[in-house]
């Protein structure tokens, strides 16, 4: 009786201490998730109101949060396309193609980039397959304003 008594409270340290540590993955997951989506977002008021270097400073900070994330570096994409720096603009959209090649904005953004660059022809491929994936997205590259 006191073996199998022991055996069980063995058993149920063993499973506590396997759970906290996984509690404490969820928690540090889930707080990277947050800070992620702040960066995004804050970068996003600053990419509207044409602060592109402190867009930036948030763009990376996203990045470096999350480097698998597509729209971190889409977003980065963006901040660099409005300060006409197109080869960084078509690294960043390349690089969020390479984690999400269905994300048509990727497309379309990176299709800007080369048409701003002087690159028509690469430009008309991306809108075109931008629109294959999303029609909402123009085939000329003109967004309504």
């Amino acid at each position: 009786m006191k073996k199998r008594l022991g055996r069980q409270i063995v058993f149920s340290l063993l499973c506590l201490s396997l759970a906290l540590p996984a509690s404490a993955f969820a928690q540090a997951q889930a707080e990277k998730a947050k800070q992620l989506a702040f960066y995004l977002e804050r970068g996003k008021e600053r990419l509207d109101k044409r602060e592109y270097d402190k867009a930036l400073a948030d763009f990376d900070a996203a990045v470096n949060i999350s480097a698998r994330d597509a729209k971190a570096f889409l977003w980065r994409g963006k901040a660099w396309l409005g300060k006409k720096d197109f080869n960084s603009a078509l690294k960043d959209f390349n690089r969020a193609l390479r984690r999400d090649g269905n994300m048509a904005e990727a497309y379309f953004q990176r299709g800007q980039a080369y048409l701003q660059a002087g690159k028509q022809a690469q430009a008309q491929k991306d809108f075109a397959r931008a629109h294959e994936l999303d029609a909402s997205w123009p085939l000329d590259g003109k967004v309504a304003q």
